[in-house]
């Protein structure tokens, strides 16, 4: 069974000068496709805003707050609800992430990247959960009556084409229940009340497995964007291993 992407979040990390408004960096890596929403908070300190909006199946944000920008990419379908729905494809959502990433780089200066994805995989039951966690785990001591099981490490490996530059590789796997209540809406437009719908309520189980890769902090001047956004680009190859792979793609 493969893993389902529930999102994936490029980071850029940055100067405080070098921030942008949320709205120019959506037309940047979509024009001219512009965005659904556009938000920007007042009384923050420091600028901060925010642009969002469908793209190609997906839904697209991108966040800007002090020193960094956000941009993320999640199915529109809510498929870690219903094992039915298809999910994207790694090619669908990981692709199109590091690529306007790297579209993001180009306009802004930056000291360090990262790539964070969410994936999972449904089970039939709590015990399933743990039985595919020992299967992509199987040197972990299985314990008996133990709930939200979770591994987690973080190796590091240098990158290629810049060995004195670290590549952090977070991964965490974990089991996890969840209850979905089915619920009803009663009343008019602007009087309507929310309640729950007769009925059981649905739980669900997961196997989730998240990855967290970044560049290496480093103190002085931003990198150049060519040399971000290779670190980026590898670390959407190293992302795309580590789903097919699991824990032995760290070892590769």
């Amino acid at each position: 069974m493969e893993w389902r992407l529930q999102g994936i979040r490029v980071v850029l990390y940055t100067t405080p000068a070098a921030l942008p408004d949320a709205e120019e960096v959506w037309k940047k890596i979509l024009s001219p496709r512009l965005p659904e929403n556009v938000q920007r908070p007042k009384g923050m300190g420091m600028p901060q805003s925010m642009a969002s909006g469908s793209v190609r199946g997906n839904q697209l944000s991108v966040t800007i707050q002090p020193s960094r920008i956000d941009l993320i990419v999640s199915p529109e379908t809510n498929n870690w609800a219903d094992e039915n729905i298809d999910g994207p494809s790694l090619d669908d959502l990981l692709k199109p992430s590091v690529v306007y990433g790297q579209k993001i780089i180009e306009m802004c200066s930056g000291t360090r990247a990262a790539l964070v994805t969410d994936a999972f995989k449904h089970a039939s039951s709590y015990s399933d959960a743990q039985r595919m966690f020992q299967e992509e785990l199987d040197f972990v001591p299985h314990l008996n009556d133990v709930r939200d099981i979770n591994f987690q490490v973080n190796p590091s490996k240098p990158f290629s084409n810049w060995p004195n530059q670290k590549m952090f590789r977070l991964c965490r796997w974990s089991t996890a229940s969840m209850q979905l209540f089915n619920m009803q809406i009663a009343g008019g437009h602007f009087g309507s009340t929310l309640s729950p719908a007769t009925g059981p309520i649905e739980q669900k189980h997961i196997l989730s497995f998240q990855t967290d890769l970044s560049g290496e902090p480093l103190a002085g001047a931003p990198l150049d964007s060519g040399t971000l956004k290779d670190m980026l680009r590898e670390m959407g190859d190293e992302t795309g291993k580590l789903l097919l792979n699991g824990f032995e793609g760290l070892r590769q």
